[in-house]
């Protein structure tokens, strides 16, 4: 049975869904800053006293930079659905496991509002819904799972809703 938790298997679920690289724009913008602020801080003649203003100016140039470089080493990536080319969301919420056959339900039917409710009183449970779906409401991949020995395992197939 799939687990849609890792998004490598939330991807197979349904060819609708994308992941998609963030903007660069940032990327660039702080590796520029710190590229500038590191020849700044070179360049900039003080008197003796304010060597140590100088070093902590270059220090913060490398840290900026240093953002940058991870930030395009490690880009964070988005889901978008391919359809709309909106982003998809992800909600979590924990029910008793009493309450399962109704969850069930409330699930398929896709009333996430009502999950919500449901939700509100539990912060922990036996039972976890995870929930991807778009703001518009187009598309949505709902899962329940049960907690097994120390983790959470799906109980039921992905059920993708699209309108």
């Amino acid at each position: 049975m799939k687990d849609i938790s890792q998004t490598s298997e939330l991807l197979t679920v349904d060819s609708s869904i994308t992941r998609k690289r963030k903007n660069f724009m940032l990327t660039i913008l702080l590796i520029s800053a710190g590229i500038f602020i590191i020849v700044y801080s070179c360049i900039i003649h003080c008197s003796a006293n304010l060597d140590s203003v100088i070093s902590v100016i270059f220090l913060l140039g490398f840290i900026v930079f240093i953002s940058g470089i991870i930030m395009i080493i490690c880009p964070s990536k988005e889901l978008i659905y391919k359809l709309t080319g909106e982003k998809i969301k992800k909600q979590v919420f924990y029910f008793d496991s009493k309450e399962e056959n109704e969850v069930m339900e409330t699930l398929l039917k896709g009333n996430f509002d009502e999950l919500k409710i449901m939700a509100a009183t539990n912060n922990s449970g036996q039972l976890k819904a995870e929930i991807y779906f778009t703001k518009s409401a187009d598309f949505s991949v709902v899962q329940l799972q049960k907690y097994v020995s120390y983790q959470y395992e799906p109980i039921m197939e992905p059920y993708v809703s699209k309108k």
